[in-house]
């Protein structure tokens, strides 16, 4: 029987598995995710941006952008290409 290798894609999930199971803050575990995903597919920005309300989208964390606007970078789902993408998902 040949042997299975595993896909880049499967280890990105078990490391996001191992990570979201790992004790720690929400913070810290935001920071780990973007660090993990951005590792994973070589770039050099990679952030989450979560609901603030409704229209809003808020940077939660970030790999790559200074880490003094997170939690301070907020924008309308109608601008950027984050909002783009929430809004047609």
């Amino acid at each position: 029987m040949p042997e299975r290798t595993e896909t880049e894609s499967r280890k990105l999930l078990r490391r996001l598995r191992d990570t979201l199971a790992e004790r720690g803050q929400g913070q810290e575990r935001l920071d780990r995710i973007t660090h993990l995903i951005a590792d994973s597919i070589g770039t050099e920005v990679c952030s989450i941006y979560l609901f603030r309300d409704s229209e809003t989208l808020e940077l939660c964390a970030t790999e790559g952008l200074k880490r003094e606007v997170v939690h301070k970078t907020r924008m309308k789902l109608a601008g950027g290409l984050a909002g783009r993408v929430t809004r047609t998902a």
